[in-house]
């Protein structure tokens, strides 16, 4: 296979920097805890997937996870967005895709 480059009129972007070498302190090593990490739980409806993110923010005594170390965390559910998604793929028709 061939790669070909495609030239466009895009302006040049700089990369963003960001320091992933700073850790996030007082959390156990066996947890993400690099700056700005991304974590999935995936699994079964009822597996606990729900609970073990909720745990990871209760307050414990001594505690070596998440509470209190973050200024934004987002949750993004599934079900919620496969709900929405499903409206539009509903509205799309073979007319509607083809023109």
């Amino acid at each position: 296979m061939i790669i070909t480059e495609i030239p466009n009129d895009l302006p040049n972007m700089n990369p963003i920097r960001e320091r992933m070498d700073v850790y996030i302190p007082e959390i156990n090593d066996n947890l993400p805890r690099r700056n700005g990490f991304v974590y999935a739980l995936i699994g079964a409806g009822g597996s606990g997937k729900s609970s073990l993110m909720l745990n990871f923010f209760k307050q414990g005594k001594g505690s070596k996870y998440y509470r209190d170390k973050f200024d934004n965390i987002y949750y993004l559910h599934l079900s919620h967005l496969l709900r929405q998604f499903r409206s539009i793929h509903l509205n799309l028709t073979k007319k509607c895709i083809t023109s």
